[in-house]
């Protein structure tokens, strides 16, 4: 065979096969090609969408978080300011602040202010109440400074607006027992005006 003819042979052979990889390529692939477009283009929505609703979840989280701290800043808002007066409370706090510092409280007088009505006229606004205890104590200078600090640092709101220092130690007829003596020239009694607020109905 003449090498014209197997030249020519071998690109009719060529044309042959470009002309079957073309006929495939449009009867096989580029249908599945267009499906792997499409498919790509659901994935990306898809994806899309995930991330949108990733973030909503997220922001669903943050608010319940600061929800919850809302909660604890009302519990805490209650504490300092309660929805009634709560004497028994008030009470269970002096005492347990009297021996902490280890004073000795004498008695507890309690007078209710006139009540501040609220700033605003709203229906959910409520007034202010307060009560003004006469705290009487006997105890040493250091106890009873730190009786007050600790008074004052209370969780429920406590102003201190009088405060009046006078020696336990009185006047003894005859000799008598010069060791109590002694031992009671430390003490010092104490009186104290304190108001301390609630929300009045």
């Amino acid at each position: 065979m003449k090498p014209s003819v197997k030249r020519a042979l071998s690109l009719l052979l060529s044309a042959a096969l470009l002309v079957g990889a073309l006929m495939v390529y449009g009867l096989l692939i580029q249908g599945e090609y267009a499906a792997v477009q499409q498919l790509r283009g659901t994935l990306a929505a898809k994806t899309q969408i995930l991330n949108v609703e990733t973030k909503a979840v997220e922001q669903v989280k943050n608010l319940v978080v600061s929800l919850q701290s809302i909660g604890n800043i009302s519990n805490a808002l209650s504490a300092a300011l309660p929805s009634d007066s709560s004497l028994s409370a008030v009470m269970a706090q002096l005492n347990a602040l009297a021996q902490a510092h280890g004073v000795v409280l004498q008695g507890v007088g309690v007078n209710y202010l006139p009540i501040i009505p609220p700033p605003v006229k709203l229906t959910f606004a409520k007034g202010i109440g307060s009560m003004r205890l006469d705290i009487k104590f006997v105890g040493p200078y250091a106890a009873g400074r730190d009786f007050l600090i600790d008074l004052e640092r209370n969780l429920r709101i406590m102003d201190v607006r009088t405060l009046q220092m006078s020696s336990a130690v009185q006047n003894q007829s005859g000799q008598g027992n010069q060791t109590a003596t002694q031992g009671t020239q430390d003490l010092l009694n104490f009186g104290l005006t304190v108001d301390t607020y609630y929300q009045a109905n």
